[in-house]
């Protein structure tokens, strides 16, 4: 076969994954393809590996929470932080690693309750420790891991910003999502769950983004599968860079 059938077959493939995961394909550059260095913490989830996939040349990686290498993830240029049975304990080692990342301008990405307790150490619960200031919202300081629970929401996603995490992004019907309740503390809103059927039906908080140093960080108050295309859009503004 014909070496540029190939590649332009390969072409397509690539763009195709990219539309599928409702990027703006407007904003696709040259192909003068860069390494992306994707780090994930916590059980790997095929889902989050299919769309950093997406990306040309991007480079996936999986950690636990609490066993790696600290050089391994200097070059990470996306940290996402899970909220599963690893994920949800960060050591201080990685507290401290992803907050010198993300002021060296790394994206930052957690989810839920992800990172909120140490291993072995009962008095942490939350993110202030260490890394509480690229983190733009909290929880009770009075809360205990028992009372800090998911709460299951119905309503509408709502977009509320058109920051590029939000691009082609459509409001949508939200059946039973399991949604952890936090305090926004600094930090731009971009996207809510409207409780009801108009305006002044209870807002639960979806999605914040707040820039730190040269970095930034996303907080969702869901599981990010639950809108793909959110996530997609996340991981491809890196790599456009």
């Amino acid at each position: 076969m014909d070496k540029r059938v190939i590649f332009l077959s390969l072409l397509f493939f690539v763009f195709g994954c990219i539309e599928l995961n409702k990027i703006n394909s407007e904003s696709i550059p040259d192909l003068n393809i860069k390494k992306t260095d994707i780090c994930f913490f916590g059980e790997t989830n095929d889902g989050m590996t299919a769309i950093a996939k997406t990306l040309p040349n991007a480079s996936i990686k999986w950690f636990s929470p609490n066993i790696f290498n600290p050089d391994e993830i200097d070059n990470c240029k996306i940290i996402l932080l899970k909220d599963d049975a690893e994920g949800r304990y960060a050591s201080r080692l990685l507290r401290q690693k992803i907050r010198s990342n993300v002021l060296s301008g790394s994206l930052f990405i957690l989810y839920k309750r992800a990172g909120v307790l140490v291993q072995n150490d009962t008095s942490v619960l939350g993110w202030s420790l260490i890394f509480g200031d690229i983190i733009p919202v909290e929880i009770s300081p009075t809360a205990k891991m028992e009372t800090f629970k998911d709460r299951v929401v119905n309503g509408t996603f709502i977009v509320t910003n058109n920051d590029v995490a939000m691009q082609g992004i459509q409001m949508m019907e939200v059946n039973q999502w399991d949604t952890t309740q936090i305090a926004v503390k600094e930090g731009k809103q971009i996207a809510i769950i409207r409780e009801g059927e108009n305006q002044s039906s209870p807002a639960t908080v979806a999605i914040v983004i707040a820039n730190y140093g040269l970095g930034k960080t996303y907080y969702f108050a869901y599981d990010p599968m639950l809108t793909p295309g959110v996530l997609a859009n996340i991981f491809y503004s890196v790599y456009t860079k």
